[in-house]
């Protein structure tokens, strides 16, 4: 409990996923034994030869083995590929849900 403050990326998994116009959906999964929230997502995309870096927020109570998932206006980006090769994310931060 006291360590997902301070180490939330060993508690939670992150996927990033293209839907179907090509923009960028963040998934967070709570590994953890307590229920999350106010999940940030750090994101860089390299883009011509320039990172630009964001951060997503999924703010929902995710419970323990659960996912929540964000939609963003990242992209559109024209594959898969071109995600896996030109896009970073971590966890930034989360709490634990009082």
């Amino acid at each position: 409990r006291l360590q997902l403050p301070k180490r939330p990326q060993d508690f939670i998994q992150i996927q990033v996923n293209r839907d179907r116009r090509g923009y960028l959906t963040v998934t967070a999964t709570n590994h953890s034994v307590v229920p999350v929230h106010g999940v940030r997502v750090d994101v860089s995309i390299l883009q011509q030869n320039r990172t630009y870096r964001t951060t997503v927020s999924i703010p929902e109570l995710i419970a323990p083995n659960a996912s929540a998932r964000s939609i963003t206006s990242l992209g559109p980006f024209a594959s898969d590929d071109i995600v896996r090769r030109n896009v970073r994310f971590r966890v930034g931060s989360a709490s634990v849900a009082p």
